[in-house]
């Protein structure tokens, strides 16, 4: 049940409890996720890191939408940690549909202004 990022995690502010979000970089990695949640009947945010996209790209973000799609309970699939608008178009491009963007790296005066100008 592929779900956005946006619905379990407001239900679980709502309910007072936490959705848990997995790194995930193998087939074997997002079955162990998805059937520990289904077995527990919680929903999950699969997520994939910079160099997992880098690696993986495309098939990665498809076995994880796959997998979504198929379980029983929410899932939803999470690119984190976009440093830089290239990378969170890349994450786009290869079908992310949810992405953070990490101005960690910025100058506080930096943050300020990009957080401006994308609202």
């Amino acid at each position: 049940m592929l779900v956005s990022t946006t619905k379990p995690l407001k239900e679980a502010q709502t309910g007072g409890y936490a959705i848990g979000a997995f790194n995930v970089y193998t087939l074997e990695g997002v079955r162990a996720v998805t059937a520990t949640a289904e077995r527990l009947k919680s929903p999950v945010m699969l997520q994939v890191l910079p160099r997992d996209l880098e690696l993986g790209g495309s098939p990665l973000v498809a076995l994880c939408l796959e997998a979504c799609r198929a379980a029983v309970v929410p899932m939803a699939v999470h690119r984190d940690h976009c440093s830089s608008e290239e990378i969170i178009a890349t994450a786009l491009g290869a079908g992310m549909p949810s992405v953070m963007a990490d101005g960690s790296h910025l100058e506080y005066e930096e943050n300020v202004a990009l957080q401006a100008a994308s609202q």
